[in-house]
């Protein structure tokens, strides 16, 4: 789930499958909060029988126009950091 809305986390079910949270620690996003990012990587880990993380992105810069289609949310400037936690993550994942 990369920037998924405030909202989703309510739908949230039991699963056994891999589970990867992926959200900028700054997301200008009305939207789209890390809390509530943090909060169902929480509420996912206690449901779900497979892995289940968090990957925090915290570098890259926060654009210039609609923070929902823009900057930290489109994780501007961040690639690098998402493809190697990205990366680090997968590895630990056993299809």
């Amino acid at each position: 789930m990369s920037g998924a809305k405030n909202d989703s986390n309510k739908y949230l079910g039991i699963l056994n499958i891999p589970v990867i949270f992926l959200h900028h620690k700054n997301d200008g996003c009305v939207g789209t909060k890390y809390e509530n990012a943090v909060y169902g990587h929480e509420r996912m880990s206690k449901k779900n029988k497979a892995y289940t993380t968090l990957i925090t992105i915290e570098s890259g810069s926060a654009g210039t126009s609609d923070p929902c289609r823009d900057g930290y949310h489109m994780y501007f400037g961040a690639e690098l950091e998402v493809q190697k936690k990205l990366r680090e993550e997968l590895k630990k994942i056993s299809f």
